[in-house]
């Protein structure tokens, strides 16, 4: 709810991805927005009216949002597809606690994050 009220924000879909050493999911937020979002104003935000566990350590930003049959957010290929930038065509950033910043996810900084260098 409350990354929909973002103003730009058209469609969310929020789910978990597996992060190897990590217990549990880290959050994702695939995101249709009306043009570009500002990422910084974004994480303010977010961090103004959600609890550190529960914002989205990974945005995806795509140009639609697949529904099921019953006109639900479909979130099995996201989850498959997970954050590897190798696989999803899809522009993603990753909120890096060091920078304080949505930095953009390239290949240097998935092997990073799969290889605990950065703690999440």
């Amino acid at each position: 709810e409350a990354i929909c009220a973002y103003p730009g924000v058209k469609h969310v879909n929020v789910y978990g991805v597996a992060v190897p050493a990590a217990e549990g999911a880290a959050g994702m937020a695939a995101l249709v927005t009306e043009g570009d979002l500002d990422l910084a104003h974004f994480r303010s935000y977010l961090a103004a009216r959600l609890p550190a566990y529960a914002r989205p350590l990974f945005l995806r930003m795509r140009a639609e949002i697949e529904v099921t049959g019953t006109f639900k957010y479909s979130k099995s290929d996201l989850k498959r597809d997970g954050y590897n930038p190798a696989i999803v065509a899809d522009r993603i950033y990753f909120d890096s606690q060091e920078q304080r910043a949505f930095v953009p996810l390239d290949r240097f900084l998935y092997q990073r994050i799969q290889n605990a260098q950065i703690r999440l």
